[in-house]
């Protein structure tokens, strides 16, 4: 997923370093990814939070 976040961070670079400007379609697409890696993100920790519980479950047992 992490790979999603590297047109976004040539968009800030191209920005800062070469002086180019961010077209409309360019700002909508990099919220769409950053929206859906958040989302991902959030996904994978409830489910990592609920494997240590299981986890922990079977050790005290």
């Amino acid at each position: 997923m992490a790979i999603l976040g590297e047109p976004i961070g040539a968009i800030i670079l191209a920005y800062f370093l070469l002086g180019e400007m961010t077209t409309v379609s360019q700002l909508v697409g990099g919220m769409i990814v950053m929206i859906s890696v958040m989302i991902f993100l959030k996904y994978k920790a409830a489910e990592l939070e609920k494997v240590m519980a299981l986890q922990e479950k079977s050790n005290i047992s």
